[in-house]
């Protein structure tokens, strides 16, 4: 059995939506997974999440 690596294909989808409504983190969830807590989500974070610290 070959493992298969989880599939989030709107990355640049959803990094173009934080930009433009402004936020600073987001969630992509995959429900077509076999457990969505440990392999079914992905958190994004633009630029201004790393700017926050200083």
């Amino acid at each position: 059995m070959q493992h298969q690596l989880p599939f989030f294909p709107n990355q640049a989808q959803l990094l173009t939506y934080l930009k433009l409504l402004d936020k600073v983190k987001g969630t992509l969830i995959n429900f077509n997974c076999t457990n969505i807590y440990k392999e079914g989500q992905k958190t994004m974070a633009t630029a201004k999440f790393a700017a926050l610290n200083d």
